[in-house]
């Protein structure tokens, strides 16, 4: 419960954009461990969302990547968990404003993780499961987890790199009930698979180097400098 209170009292911290398509924000970058548990500190790099309005205002979208993967996690103002409560993220793969066959969709229940995409009439065909989520129900909150390869080499999913733009659109089911004015995000994010047109656009993050890594690094290459002066004497 405590670690909770404290993953709430960040909300106030939370970047929230109401509009798809607002500045692009570079997202985090660090690693999480998929166990539906928002443990201290595990998502304090990520970029994070306010998402939600209503009896679910307050609930938060957190979203980085490191080198392999993309990670996300959805904290959610819920009194109870059942199977019919899942979480959906459809993405626009290549951010140009259109639906496109392939375009990626992520959808996680207490049933379990599907990997899914945009087949040219409707999303939820599943393709092949790349990535793994989890999720827990514990003092008023559900916590779900995800991660997907930045570049599964699926046909059917993103290809992603650092600096590449994409879009994500997030929607809530709660027992298996979802509404565009308090459970999708950005709000207005499409119901109807064919109507698709509103995301909140994201950077994929490159890996910051702590100051004393980059002085390390210095160090090794004034070294390997030295010792080939060395060689040529």
């Amino acid at each position: 419960m405590k670690r909770i209170i404290q993953i709430v009292a960040g909300v106030m911290l939370a970047v929230s954009f109401n509009q798809a398509h607002a500045t692009p924000i570079t997202i985090g970058y660090d690693t999480a461990t998929i166990d539906g548990t928002l443990s201290a500190g595990e998502w304090d790099n990520a970029a994070v969302w306010s998402v939600f309005s209503g009896a679910y205002a307050g609930s938060t979208f957190y979203m980085m990547n490191d080198d392999d993967n993309l990670y996300i996690a959805l904290l959610v103002i819920d009194a109870t968990l059942t199977n019919a409560d899942n979480m959906e993220v459809r993405f626009d793969n290549t951010n140009n404003d259109t639906i496109d066959v392939g375009d990626d969709e992520l959808f996680m229940s207490a049933l379990g993780f599907t990997d899914s995409h945009f087949d040219g009439t409707s999303y939820g065909i599943p393709d092949n499961t790349d990535g793994a989520g989890a999720v827990q129900g514990f003092g008023g909150f559900n916590v779900f987890e995800m991660m997907h390869p930045l570049a599964s080499g699926d046909p059917f999913d993103f290809n992603l790199s650092a600096g590449d733009t994409a879009g994500f659109c997030l929607r809530y089911f709660d027992d298996g009930v979802a509404s565009s004015a308090t459970t999708n995000y950005p709000v207005g994010c499409s119901l109807a698979s064919n109507q698709q047109s509103l995301y909140v656009d994201f950077v994929v993050a490159t890996a910051v180097f702590e100051p004393g890594t980059l002085a390390l690094l210095g160090i090794g290459l004034f070294g390997m400098g030295l010792a080939r002066r060395k060689k040529k004497v």
